[in-house]
C-alpha cells in the first residue's frame, strides 16, 4: 500500500529509497538518555536487583498478558515459574528432597552455577497484564496476596483504569483505538503519577504505570541497557481487548527499532554509535473452537442471522486478516519506498491455538469446565515454558558441559544421529528470526516411556487431533486442525492402529499445511539424568519423520533441552502458513463475508476469493475488489441486529475519552480495516498457496556430457 504524499508528515528520514512515514504519530522520548532513565524506573519497579540499574539485573525475555484469556495463560506461565525456582518470595528455600527439587535446580546443575543468588534470566522474564477492563485490576488491588502470583515477583498488571474503565465489549476495533491513544499519550516520567496527572496510589508489587512499562516494551527495545531479545504477547484473537491493543502494541514496537536504526545510522549527535541488539517477537493467539463449516458458508450465501459466524469468529477472521495485511506490506516495503506504524506486522511470527484442543476433557460430562479450560491453558504454557528453555546465553554456561559424563553422552547420541552439539539448548534471536515466521501452529505430546520410547508415535501423538493422555494428564495434538475430517481421513484407520510411515506418508500427500510449512522448529526436552534415554538411532528416526512430513520447509532446526522434566516433551512448531487449515479458513471467510461483502453481492463471493488465492490473475483480484466496501462494517459484531445506531453513543464515548486525554481529535474510524487490508491478506495468502519450495538444481545433466 503506498502512502499519498501528503500523508506522510513531519518526519522523513530516508534509509536507502525508503522513507518512514508517521500515521499514528506515536509518542517517543525526547531523548534516548530519557528513555534509559525510564527503563532504570522499570527495572526499579519489578526489584531486579538490589543495583536496579545495573542492565544484567533486567531478564533477556518477556511476555505480555493481553484482555482476560492473555492474562491468565500469562499468570499460568507464572505459578509453573514459581514451581520451578528454588526459593520463594522471602527467600527462603523450602527443604526437598534430591529428586522432587525444581526444574530451576536441575537447570542450574546443568548449567553449572553454584551461586543459587544468581538468575537464570530468560528462564525468570517479566510477565506484564493488561486489560482494558478495570474490574481484574480491581480484584488483585483488594487480594490480600502481596504479589500478583505468590512467589513470582517479576509478574505485574500495567496500570490502565485511567485510560477507560468500561472495558471493550468484545469489540477490537475499540481495543484498537484506545491502544492508539495510549501509544499517542505524551511521555511523563514523573514517579508515581498516573498519564492523567493523579497521584499513583497503587501498590508498586502489583502494578506499574503505563510510562514505565512503556520504556521496557517499546522505547528501549534493541538497546543495549535493554537485554530483553525474546518478546512474547499473549491474547485471544476473539476478543477485545486483545487483538486490538497486541495489533497496534507489536507494530510499534517493530516501528520504533526502525527508527532508533535510522537515528543511530544517520545521526552525527553520538560520538559513540548507539549499539542495538536483535530481538525477537512472538505471538500467540487463542482462537475460538469451531465447527465444520456450514453448507450455505460453502456455498457462499450469506447465512441467515441465527446461522451466522459468532462474533468471536468474525473477531478472529479480522485479527488474521490485519496481521497478515502488515506482513505482506512489510514484505514489499522496497516496492512501495515507504513505511508507516500499519505498514509494520505486529509479530515475528504468530502462533494460533484453537480452545478445540479442549474438546476431548469438555466432551466427558463428568469433566468441569474449568478443569478442561485450566488443562489447555497448560498446554499453551507449556509451549512458552519450552520456548524459554529453549534459550540460552554464553555466560549461562559455567563450564564445559562436556565435562559431565551424562551430557557427554547425549551430545555424542545427537552428534552421532545428525544434531550438532551447538544446537543443544540454542535458539538466539538470529535462529528464532530465521526459523519461526508468519501465521503458524504447535504440536505437542508427552511420553512417560524413558527407556523404550517410539520416536514415530511420539511424532504421530503431536499431529494428532487434540486428545487426553491419561499417563501424563495432560493435551496432546495440534493446536489447530488442519481439516474438517482430519481424524477420520488422515490419523484413523478401518483396519486398526496406522502405521506411522502411512500416516505421514497421507499427510505430505492429502495436507498442505505440512507439504506448504516455510519451517519447522524441534523442541525436544530429555531427562539428562537417564543416561541413554536419546539413542542416536531415535535421532535419526526423528529427523527423517520430520523431514518427510515437511518436505518443502527450508529450514528446519532441533533444539534439545537436557534435564527441563522428568518426563519427555515433543513440540514442534510449524511456520508460515496456517491460513492453509480449514478452522483458519473458516474464520477469514467468515469475516470477508459479513464485515465487507457489499450486500447483494453475496452469492458466490467465497468462491471468487478461493479463486483468486489459486489462480492469482489480476482479473480474478479486480473481481473480488468490486464485491467490497470501502470500510469493515462493524454491524455482523454489533447488538441490535447490527444497527449501527446501537453503536453511536460507544463511539462518541470513545472519541470523547480520546480527545480529553491527548487534547486532539483522534477519529475512530481511522482504526477500521479497510479493502486494501483485505486484498493484501489474500495476496500473501496467495503467494503462500502457490509456494513450491527451494529451487532445486540438475547436477545430472552436465555430468553426462562430460566427455570420457
Amino acid at each position: 500500500m503506498t502512502l499519498p504524499l501528503e500523508k506522510v508528515v513531519e518526519f522523513s528520514h530516508k534509509l536507502g529509497e525508503i522513507a518512514i512515514a508517521e500515521l499514528v504519530k506515536i509518542a517517543v522520548p525526547k531523548t534516548l538518555e530519557e528513555a534509559k532513565l525510564g527503563l532504570s524506573y522499570f527495572a526499579d519497579s519489578i526489584k531486579a536487583g538490589p543495583e536496579g540499574r545495573n542492565r544484567n539485573q533486567l531478564p533477556s525475555a518477556s511476555l505480555l498478558g493481553l484482555g482476560r484469556c492473555g492474562t491468565n495463560i500469562c499468570t499460568q506461565v507464572a505459578q509453573q515459574l514459581e514451581r520451578a525456582l528454588p526459593t520463594n518470595q522471602q527467600g527462603s528455600t523450602p527443604p526437598v528432597e534430591e529428586n522432587q527439587k525444581g526444574v530451576l535446580d536441575r537447570v542450574r546443575k546443568y548449567f553449572g552455577l553454584q551461586d543459587v543468588t544468581r538468575h537464570l534470566y530468560l528462564f525468570e522474564p517479566v510477565i506484564l497484564l493488561a486489560d482494558a477492563d478495570h474490574r481484574l485490576a480491581q480484584a488483585d488491588a483488594l487480594s490480600p496476596d502481596t504479589l500478583i502470583v505468590p512467589g513470582y515477583e517479576r509478574c505485574r498488571r500495567i496500570d490502565l483504569e485511567w485510560l477507560f474503565k468500561n472495558g471493550c465489549g468484545n469489540v477490537p476495533q475499540v481495543g484498537q483505538f484506545l491502544a492508539r491513544v495510549l501509544l499517542r499519550r505524551p511521555i511523563s516520567l514523573e514517579r508515581n503519577e498516573s498519564p492523567n496527572g493523579e497521584q499513583n496510589q497503587k501498590d508498586n508489587q502489583k502494578f506499574t504505570d503505563w510510562n514505565t512499562a512503556r520504556a521496557f516494551l517499546l522505547d528501549t527495545v534493541g538497546l543495549s541497557e535493554n537485554p530483553s531479545r525474546l518478546m512474547i504477547s499473549v491474547f485471544s484473537t476473539g476478543g477485545g481487548t486483545g487483538p486490538g491493543l497486541s495489533l497496534e502494541l507489536g507494530s510499534a514496537q517493530k516501528y520504533l527499532m526502525i527508527k532508533r536504526a535510522i537515528d543511530c545510522a544517520t545521526s552525527s549527535k553520538h560520538d559513540t554509535p548507539e549499539h542495538l541488539e536483535s530481538s525477537f517477537s512472538l505471538g500467540l493467539g487463542v482462537m475460538p473452537a469451531t465447527g465444520e463449516l456450514s453448507p450455505s458458508m460453502e456455498h457462499s450465501d450469506r447465512t441467515p442471522l441465527e446461522e451466522r459466524p459468532e462474533a468471536q469468529s468474525l473477531n478472529t477472521g479480522r485479527s488474521i486478516v490485519a496481521y497478515l495485511a502488515r506482513l505482506q506490506r512489510y514484505r514489499r516495503v522496497d516496492e512501495n519506498h515507504q513505511i508507516s506504524e500499519v505498514d509494520v506486522p505486529p509479530f515475528d511470527c504468530q502462533l494460533l491455538v484453537s480452545n478445540g484442543i479442549m474438546t476431548p476433557m469438555a466432551a466427558d460430562p463428568k469433566t468441569p469446565f474449568a478443569d478442561a479450560a485450566h488443562s489447555a491453558n497448560v498446554y499453551i504454557s507449556q509451549h512458552l515454558f519450552n520456548l524459554l528453555l529453549a534459550q540460552s546465553l554464553p555466560s549461562d554456561y559455567a563450564r564445559d558441559k562436556r565435562q559431565d559424563e551424562a551430557s557427554t553422552k547425549l551430545l555424542d547420541a545427537l552428534k552421532e544421529g545428525g544434531i550438532e552439539g551447538g544446537e543443544l539448548g540454542s535458539l538466539d534471536p538470529g535462529d528464532l528470526k530465521n526459523s519461526l515466521y508468519g501465521l503458524s501452529l504447535v504440536a505437542y505430546a508427552q511420553s512417560k516411556k524413558i527407556q523404550d520410547l517410539d520416536m514415530e508415535e511420539l511424532i504421530i501423538k503431536a499431529i494428532s487431533p487434540p486428545s487426553w493422555n491419561p499417563e501424563t494428564r495432560s493435551i496432546d495434538g495440534i493446536s489447530v486442525l488442519p481439516d474438517n475430517d482430519y481424524a477420520q481421513n488422515f490419523i484413523a484407520s478401518t483396519g486398526g492402529d496406522p502405521k506411522p510411515g502411512d500416516v505421514v506418508r497421507n499427510l505430505t500427500t492429502k495436507v498442505p499445511l505440512f507439504r506448504k510449512a516455510l519451517s519447522v522448529v524441534t523442541v525436544i526436552s530429555v531427562p539428562r539424568s537417564r543416561e541413554g534415554i536419546l539413542k542416536a538411532h531415535q535421532v535419526r528416526i526423528l529427523k527423517a519423520t520430520i523431514s518427510r512430513l515437511f518436505p518443502r520447509a527450508s529450514i528446519r532446526r532441533y533444539v534439545v533441552v537436557p534435564d527441563a522434566s522428568e518426563i519427555v516433551t515433543l513440540g514442534l512448531l510449524i511456520c508460515g502458513n496456517a491460513y492453509m487449515s480449514s478452522e483458519v479458513l473458516h474464520h477469514v471467510y467468515g469475516y470477508a463475508l459479513n464485515s465487507f461483502c457489499v450486500p447483494g453481492r453475496e452469492d458466490g463471493f467465497i468462491q471468487q476469493i478461493e479463486s483468486y488465492l489459486l489462480e492469482g490473475s489480476a482479473d480474478k483480484g479486480k473481481a473480488v475488489g468490486q464485491c467490497l466496501l470501502e470500510r469493515e462494517n462493524l454491524g455482523s459484531i454489533l447488538v441490535g441486529l447490527g444497527d449501527p445506531g446501537s453503536f453511536l453513543q460507544r463511539r462518541l464515548e470513545l472519541e470523547a475519552r480520546g480527545t480529553s486525554i491527548l487534547a486532539d481529535r483522534w477519529q475512530f474510524d481511522d482504526v477500521l480495516l479497510t479493502s486494501q487490508d483485505l486484498m493484501d491478506a489474500l495476496d500473501f495468502m496467495r503467494d503462500g498457496i502457490s509456494y513450491g519450495g527451494l529451487r532445486r538444481s540438475n547436477t545430472q545433466t552436465l555430468l553426462s556430457r562430460i566427455p570420457q
